[in-house]
């Protein structure tokens, strides 16, 4: 929906139910839903304190919270979400409840807060089998995999996403839209975890759905798109993520301008392919062009911005540019410290990247004092037993391996490389990759001056 159907409904609701005095001028206020938004919700407030628990009230928050979420203002539609929430609570409806608490769930995904959120969707799923409503049933697992998934938990979100597909498929068919997306999303997942085959036959499925029902350029399609070229990407064919990406670019600025978060966001999927090419360059130059446009969209401090600052600080790295690598490292952190707070998970993981540029840069004290200080909270977090805990481990290995101090070097690497082999085998990438570091390290070891004759 977009946000002038919600301040159609949002003013229609104001109307009829007579939340304003009949001579009062709502004329100013229908034109863009931002304005009759702040007007709504100051009458939500006012009402609210005559009559706590007034059902109309807890529709108009919940309404102005679609309109702010779909408008990605997920502050503000939070805070709508939970007033309707509260309402609904306390006079025991349950008939909408179960949507509130899903919307929340939604909105504080898109904050980063996928803890919050899973507790929210194991809400609305439990109302849900209550009331054996099969349809919403596969919607709410597929929300609560994905929330799954954000923390990590992925045998969990694996078997939460095949009860929405079984369930979609049992209900609405093979072919539904719905099942498009569970395939989707599936398939995600199994890129991470290196299933690519399954992955490719998933997003195909996903993808013939969606060019059937909504055409080849719709969004839901082009984010099916999307995931092809970041499966590519994984399997080293850049070109033909390149013109995926490039299509999906141009796509995009025909349906919804140059300045629109979608093109900023198919701005950023460029530049990550660039970086796997060692274009460090053409990478830079994209994520600015992205930078500026979710900058004037939404403001300096927007919590996706994070991700493309972590990114580009990644890219100065790779120059050997650590100045500005610790800089842009620093406003990614800053930004996630700010939304998320000093231990959540993505602000950890910004931590670490922190500490590589100090590491790269030869200030090993430094780095490891980052690296340490992170893991102890990285391990609370996860349990000892995660990808996170691994890089943790690797990174702290990388950086005594450079000093020279070996044997602390290798008790690190064989830590993360326990993790990795029981996570994902001994042919997973991250697996390789700390096998090669460990071999790396016996040839140092073996030709340091210390070992000479």
């Amino acid at each position: 929906m977009s946000a002038n159907y919600w301040l159609d409904i949002v003013f229609e609701m104001i109307c009829e139910y007579d939340f304003v005095d009949q001579d009062f001028n709502l004329a100013p206020f229908v034109n863009k839903f931002e304005d009759i938004a702040e007007h709504a919700f100051t009458i939500a407030e006012s009402i609210k304190r005559k009559n706590k628990n007034n059902l109309h009230i807890s529709r108009l928050y919940f309404f102005l919270g679609e309109g702010y979420r779909d408008t990605y203002d997920y502050d503000n539609a939070i805070s709508c979400y939970s007033r309707s929430a509260e309402i609904d609570e306390k006079k025991n409806d349950r008939d909408e409840l179960f949507i509130t608490y899903n919307n929340l769930g939604l909105s504080y995904l898109k904050k980063g807060m996928a803890d919050k959120a899973r507790d929210l969707f194991s809400k609305s799923l439990n109302m849900i089998l209550e009331e054996g409503l099969q349809t919403d049933l596969a919607d709410v697992y597929n929300n609560l995999a994905t929330a799954n998934e954000q923390l990590g938990e992925m045998k969990a979100a694996r078997e939460l996403y095949l009860k929405a597909i079984d369930i979609c498929e049992m209900v609405l068919g093979e072919g539904s839209i719905e099942s498009a997306t569970y395939y989707n999303n599936l398939a995600s997942l199994s890129c991470d975890e290196c299933r690519y085959a399954e992955a490719e036959t998933l997003l195909l499925k996903a993808l013939c759905i969606r060019k059937e029902i909504l055409g080849d350029d719709a969004p839901d399609t082009l984010n099916v798109y999307n995931n092809i070229a970041i499966l590519q990407s994984k399997l080293a064919q850049y070109d033909s993520a390149l013109e995926i990406h490039q299509k999906i670019l141009r796509i995009v600025n025909t349906t919804y301008g140059s300045q629109s978060e979608d093109y900023a966001i198919a701005l950023g999927n460029i530049a990550s392919v660039f970086i796997e090419q060692g274009k460090f360059e053409e990478a830079l130059d994209y994520y600015f062009q992205a930078v500026d446009i979710k900058v004037g969209l939404f403001g300096d401090d927007y919590f996706e911005l994070a991700t493309l600052y972590n990114n580009i600080s990644a890219a100065y790295g790779s120059l050997c540019n650590y100045l500005e690598a610790e800089k842009y490292a620093l406003k990614s952190l800053n930004i996630r410290k700010k939304v998320l707070g000093e231990f959540h998970p993505l602000t950890l993981l910004s931590r670490e990247n922190y500490a590589t540029i100090f590491s790269d840069k030869g200030d090993y004290r430094r780095a490891l004092q980052l690296f340490q200080e992170s893991q102890k909270y990285i391990i609370d977090f996860w349990g000892i037993n995660h990808e996170s805990v691994a890089n943790s481990y690797c990174n702290i290995g990388v950086a005594y391996h450079r000093q020279g101090d070996f044997d602390t070097a290798k008790l690190n690497y064989e830590k993360a490389l326990d993790i990795y082999e029981r996570l994902y085998g001994n042919k997973h990438p991250d697996t390789i990759r700390i096998y090669n570091k460990i071999s790396a390290l016996h040839y140092d070891c073996a030709n340091s001056d210390d070992a000479r004759p």
